[in-house]
């Protein structure tokens, strides 16, 4: 079990960098958003969200406990 927790963070670290890197360069918020739950749901993380400003990136997913 503490082996898909840490895989998820790592999904969810791949998420966050993509849009970064995005946000970085000057990428749309809503593309960025989009981007960033395609590449968890990739990786077979389906219930995702993604709430991004050209200043903050914020990246959930359900069913992860703490």
């Amino acid at each position: 079990m503490e082996k898909k927790v840490e895989q998820t963070y790592e999904i969810i670290e791949v998420c966050l960098l993509a849009g970064k890197i995005m946000l970085q360069s000057g990428a749309e918020t809503y593309r960025v958003e989009d981007t960033m739950v395609r590449i968890a749901a990739a990786f077979g993380l389906g219930k995702t969200h993604s709430y991004v400003t050209p200043t903050v990136i914020i990246f959930s997913a359900e069913g992860m406990e703490p």
